[in-house]
């Protein structure tokens, strides 16, 4: 199962990350490790992680297939943008980080 999933500051409750996964755990801990090659947004979890808090995680949807999964994804994406929110997924951007 392929979970489509946002990353929400909760300060703010802006979405700003919106990601793919088949373990939905690890993928968590993953972006709470700061090891990730997206600096913009470790910079975010790291300003979280300072005042002691962590980034909300909300599943947003469920595919079968990895295909299904990455179409959920770049719809999310699209979406999110569409509503304003500013994400920090370089393939939103296109830009490498």
């Amino acid at each position: 199962m392929f979970v489509t999933y946002a990353l929400i500051d909760p300060r703010t409750t802006s979405v700003f990350y919106v990601g793919l996964s088949n373990n939905i755990v690890k993928r968590y801990a993953q972006h709470c490790s700061l090891q990730e090659v997206n600096r913009e947004k470790n910079a975010i979890i790291g300003g979280l992680i300072s005042q002691g808090i962590l980034p909300y995680f909300r599943r947003l949807d469920m595919n079968d297939t990895e295909r299904a999964g990455r179409e959920s994804e770049r719809k999310w994406i699209d979406a999110f943008i569409a509503a304003g929110e500013t994400l920090c997924n370089i393939e939103s951007t296109g830009r490498q980080r």
